[in-house]
């Protein structure tokens, strides 16, 4: 299987974006909505600006994995049909008291396989005052894929999304996304052997 059409997604920095925060909220309930279990939710879940002044099209993660997107992107992501998604609402307050109503929450519901990293070429980098191992490449195994645009690799919290719904975000490309082919993604080991 060919892993062109495919890129890891994220964020980056850029200066002074808007951080948000549920202090209310665990680790394990951020995971299960970043993977669109709601069951034991109620809606809005309420997040608060911690730190920034930019509104991005996707807030920086209250947690690993858990992102709050600008509604016309989930809004554009729908009308193309894109699979592999769900949405949630949220309520965000800003440190005037003032609630933006311009995001929700963004589930990752599509699934692959694990990640293969015996496929990653393993390659040294300068860093600092020596080298680093690198894996280079992230491959899952796709023979359990769900065939959606938008999934995650089992015990992964790495988002995968096809070329198709990578369009619909190429309108926010100077912001704060991030996308590279999987054939580009460099891991340094200590996170792989972390997995």
């Amino acid at each position: 299987m060919k892993y062109n059409g495919f890129y890891k997604f994220d964020t980056r920095f850029v200066k002074s974006p808007i951080t948000v925060k549920n202090d209310n909220l665990t680790f394990e309930q951020a995971n299960m909505l970043s993977r669109g279990d709601y069951k034991s939710f109620q809606f809005p879940i309420n997040f608060n600006v911690i730190s920034g002044k930019k509104w991005l099209p996707v807030l920086n993660p209250p947690s690993v994995g858990l992102y709050i997107l600008k509604k016309d992107i989930v809004e554009n992501l729908e009308a193309h049909q894109i699979k592999g998604f769900a949405s949630f609402e949220v309520l965000i307050v800003d440190q005037n008291g003032e609630v933006n109503n311009d995001y929700c929450g963004f589930s990752i519901i599509g699934k692959s396989g694990k990640i293969e990293f015996t496929k990653s070429q393993i390659i040294e980098k300068k860093t600092g005052e020596g080298y680093s191992k690198y894996y280079r490449g992230l491959f899952p195994n796709m023979d359990t894929w769900d065939h959606s645009d938008i999934f995650r690799p089992v015990d992964s919290l790495f988002v995968i999304m096809s070329e198709k719904a990578k369009k619909i975000f190429d309108k926010y490309e100077k912001t704060n996304l991030d996308f590279v082919t999987l054939n580009d993604v460099e891991l340094m080991s200590i996170i792989v052997d972390s997995v």
